[in-house]
């Protein structure tokens, strides 16, 4: 029999997780909070371990749109190099919801811009990338830092002009330009996202 509080314990306990899940039993999320409690609280000597980090992955996940909040601060308390047994598509989709749950925490810019940094390094080619600039830019321009913003905006606007997040950054990209006091700037982005949206509408 495993001991209590064992890695083996542990281990055990996060392959009982992976089959509730699987069986999709309705109380989930208090199991996998009891198993972060019991084996990842900070000083247990199994708060190392990736399979706890794998159960904070899941909890995470499942807090994603209820509390961003909390699911960033599970995202923050994760060790990423013991999820090196996952797939890098797994791996940047988890970097991803990290990024996107840093930007919905208050005041909370200068963290959101370092995982955002860390995302477009690792992982260039990622199908996210326009919106993680996007959000890139928009944390730049409630920090002041404008042309960083702007050149954020205007890679999406060039380089992913068909993005769900190219209009979005023509407005930001817009008001970052009137911040900077660039009439002609802005006027520039508010007629290109004029032209935009004309293209979008489709006559009847």
């Amino acid at each position: 029999t495993a001991l209590p509080n064992s890695a083996i314990a542990a281990d055990c306990a996060y392959r009982r997780l992976i089959c509730y899940r699987l069986s999709r039993k309705p109380d989930f999320m208090l199991d996998a909070q009891k198993y972060l409690n019991t084996y990842g609280a900070h000083g247990k000597p199994t708060a190392t371990l990736p399979c706890v980090d794998l159960v904070r992955v899941m909890y995470a996940d499942r807090l994603l749109l209820a509390s961003p909040q909390e699911a960033s601060r599970q995202y923050e308390a994760i060790n990423y190099n013991n999820l090196s047994g996952l797939s890098e598509k797994e791996r940047a989709d988890i970097m991803y919801k990290r990024a996107w749950s840093a930007t919905k925490v208050e005041n909370n810019e200068m963290q959101a811009l370092k995982v955002l940094d860390e995302f477009v390094k690792l992982y260039p080619a990622d199908v996210h990338m326009p919106e993680i600039l996007a959000m890139r830019g928009i944390c730049n321009m409630h920090l002041n830092n404008l042309t960083a913003a702007i050149a954020d905006f205007d890679k999406v606007i060039n380089d992913y002009p068909s993005s769900s997040s190219a209009p979005t950054c023509m407005q930001k990209a817009a008001l970052a330009s009137a911040e900077g006091k660039d009439t002609a700037k802005m006027i520039h982005y508010y007629e290109m996202l004029i032209k935009s949206s004309n293209r979008a509408v489709k006559p009847s």
